[in-house]
């Protein structure tokens, strides 16, 4: 079985709606064969009940929404994704918990500016974000499960939190986080705390380094960067920017 969609109620792309879809088992599969071009690496399996109402023009809906398994070639493997998502207003809230190959690793709490125009969906880029991705603490290999893009990475332990507040074209970045690693001649684990601010073009950062509980070293910089050239690619309002450039990140 490949799965079932459903909409009991009133929709449509201009006038009124009011119902609610349901998603049962549905085989991602299924849209790879109708679209083997642009869908035909895509696989995984969705559950999702969403209310709607509103109209075509300016729907408002909320519900649940279950992914597991999802697989996009070349880009994520084996993620799950379960949790809360509405939307009003131009603004789509999220309350979502990701796994990765069937393990607990991060959550996605806020909301994302949107066109909720029905005939022509998309992100807003003039509108503000208020976006929180927060790390769980677990190993630093688990990461490598998320993408094959993601290289070899060594034994230890991390939690972070990144927080995007700001316009949605540019937003401003927070990072916070705690990594811990080996480190040749030291008795106990290396652990690194570790802050960094993007705000326009400027980065601000600083780390504490600590063997133990004791501390090491520290060290804090200042940095230009021009991260904004990757949000105007990612949003259709620029060319895409040379990734492996290391000046587009800090100058």
């Amino acid at each position: 079985p490949l799965g079932a969609f459903s909409f009991d109620g009133e929709l449509s792309m201009t006038g009124t709606i009011d119902g609610r879809l349901a998603v049962s088992d549905f085989q991602l599969d299924t849209l790879a064969e109708l679209d083997p071009v642009r869908l035909g690496n895509l696989s995984g399996v969705v559950n999702m009940g969403l209310q709607m109402d509103g109209t075509g023009k300016s729907p408002r809906f909320e519900g649940n929404l279950q992914a597991n398994r999802l697989w996009v070639e070349g880009v994520t493997r084996w993620l799950d994704v379960s949790g809360t998502i509405s939307g009003s207003g131009g603004t789509i809230q999220t309350d979502l918990a990701i796994g990765t190959a069937g393990a607990p690793t991060a959550t996605i709490v806020g909301s994302i500016p949107v066109r909720m125009d029905m005939s022509d969906p998309a992100i807003n880029p003039e509108g503000q974000i208020d976006l929180a991705v927060a790390l769980m603490p677990g190993t630093l290999q688990r990461l490598e499960q998320l993408s094959p893009k993601v290289p070899e990475l060594p034994k230890g332990q991390i939690s972070a939190v990144v927080d995007l507040s700001g316009s949605m074209g540019n937003p401003d970045i927070a990072v916070a986080g705690i990594a811990e690693l080996a480190v040749r001649g030291w008795n106990e684990p290396g652990r690194t705390e570790f802050h960094l601010e993007r705000t326009g073009a400027d980065i601000t950062w600083w780390a504490d380094f600590r063997e133990g509980l004791v501390q090491r070293g520290t060290a804090g910089g200042y940095n230009q960067t021009r991260m904004s050239e990757i949000f105007a690619w990612l949003l259709d309002n620029g060319p895409e920017p040379d990734l492996n450039d290391y000046t587009l990140y800090a100058d």
